[in-house]
């Protein structure tokens, strides 16, 4: 299990994932843990590491420590809106303006498959929608407003990403 990084697997990140029908073994949430981590990331999806699968990990911030794990998650809530950038450990040196929700409610699974909600606003929200846009196929880039991309620091269009990324 390695972490996906376009342009070489841009089919497998763009693909809605299936359903968790059965407990994920704990190797694969530990495993994911640990690149989450290595990685400095506050959220990853399974997809990210090779799996057809609506898993997603999220960290509250970028300090905390504690890891949510969470299956299926669906975003019943929303409210508020806001443009900000991000990143994606997929794509290294990218960041994006995009405009996510300012407060979400998300009903999901956990780890033993019990039914949860969570409310989440601010950074946490966004890092929640970010992640479970990944389960649907959808990168920053498609969320991406014009003038919005930057590359290693270098402002780029819209064209000249896709051209980039998405070959």
């Amino acid at each position: 299990m390695n972490l996906k990084k376009i342009p070489k697997d841009i089919a497998f990140l763009t693909k809605a994932c299936m359903p968790v029908r059965k407990r994920i073994k704990n190797n694969v949430i530990a495993k994911m843990k640990c690149i989450l981590v290595e990685n400095d990331g506050v959220g990853l999806a399974a997809p990210q590491v090779g799996l057809d699968s609506r898993l997603i990990l999220c960290k509250e911030s970028p300090e905390s420590e504690n890891i949510h794990v969470m299956l299926n998650p669906v975003i019943e809530e929303k409210e508020g809106l806001e443009i900000d950038a991000e990143g994606c450990l997929s794509i290294p040196d990218l960041a994006v303006d995009v405009p996510r929700q300012t407060r979400i409610k998300v009903t999901y699974s956990d780890e033993n498959l019990n039914e949860k909600n969570i409310v989440a606003e601010g950074y946490f929200a966004r890092v929640l929608q970010h992640e479970i846009d990944h389960l649907d196929g959808i990168l920053i880039i498609d969320r991406g407003l014009d003038n919005g991309f930057f590359y290693k620091g270098k402002q780029l269009s819209k064209n000249e990403v896709d051209k980039k990324f998405l070959k």
